[in-house]
């Protein structure tokens, strides 16, 4: 018969003794702590363990490679093997999804560009633009995506809907530098997202104050502000811009996905919410003068 050594008895007991903890595999809490945040190492991976995966015509592929492409010249070749499959991250939570071959897709805009993906197959609904190539992803994540927020045009906060959207453009439009200049144009965009246990808030608003006349002593003042609301903690996001969903854990945001279309990124929120990026990839790029613009955009009218 086995013997058990005295750490498995301790372990087993819920000792707290530094041998009973794995060196690197992230942590995931027991159902007693339900309702407690995700731990800080959830969404830490090997090297590797990350890949980026792009939307095409709706349907999902893993990034390979892109390049632009000049008359003449040839799209470039995918480089080296891929996995047979990947976990990708959907609001169902993880699923596994069939690689096949690589293809050539035409992603360019103003610019000609070519992608090479390989696509991905046997996952419905919509999917996180991360996926585990290398192990799993943990138990209970799942994704949420964002419904892109519109532009707002407006001339005074009063007429945004929002309370906490309302409040902050009222209180960017007192600032010196907007409210001591005549204001010719402003549009705001507000997103919001309720993971159930935690809310996700981004308020972004652009100004373009100056005289009429002439144009070219016009500004552009623009402004975002995000927080994540967690029981009665209200946290400052102070880099988060343009994200296009969350990672959850039983409620709480473990991770936000951001950076599209030009980057496929997954960040995490350190204490007192600065932002650690788990994964970050340029997907795409193409001149990103013509490609989409973020949230609450204005043209300045005198060029760059």
């Amino acid at each position: 018969m086995r013997s058990t050594s005295p750490l498995f008895v301790a372990c087993s007991l819920g000792l707290a003794l530094s041998g009973c903890h794995g060196s690197s595999a992230p942590t995931t809490p027991a159902l007693e702590d339900e309702g407690a945040p995700p731990p800080a190492d959830l969404l830490v991976a090997p090297a590797g363990a990350y890949g980026s995966v792009i939307l095409h015509e709706g349907a999902p592929y893993l990034f390979v490679s892109f390049a632009y492409v000049y008359e003449g010249s040839e799209p470039p070749a995918p480089a080296g093997p891929a996995p047979a499959t990947v976990a990708l991250l959907t609001p169902e939570g993880s699923c596994t999804a069939h690689v096949g071959e690589p293809v050539s897709l035409s992603t360019g805009e103003c610019e000609t560009s070519t992608t090479i993906a390989r696509p991905l197959t046997g996952c419905a609904g919509p999917v996180a633009r991360v996926a585990r190539v290398q192990g799993a992803w943990p138990e209970g994540v799942r994704f949420m995506p964002l419904d892109e927020p519109e532009n707002q045009a407006f001339t005074a906060a009063s007429e945004l809907t929002a309370p906490r959207h309302r409040e902050q453009v009222a209180a960017w439009m007192g600032e010196e530098a907007i409210a001591g200049r005549p204001l010719q144009q402003a549009v705001s965009a507000h997103a919001r997202l309720d993971a159930g246990a935690d809310q996700l808030e981004t308020s972004a608003a652009s100004f373009l104050v100056g005289p009429s006349d002439p144009e070219c002593d016009q500004q552009v003042e623009g402004r975002t502000a995000s927080t994540l609301r967690r029981g009665g903690q209200v946290i400052p996001v102070p880099d988060l811009v343009q994200w296009q969903g969350v990672v959850t854990y039983r409620g709480h945001v473990a991770g936000i996905l951001l950076g599209a279309p030009h980057m496929a990124s997954l960040v995490t929120l350190g204490a007192g919410g600065t932002l650690r990026e788990e994964w970050n990839e340029r997907v795409w790029s193409d001149n990103e003068e013509c490609g989409p613009f973020g949230w609450a955009h204005i043209e300045y009218p005198c060029g760059p």
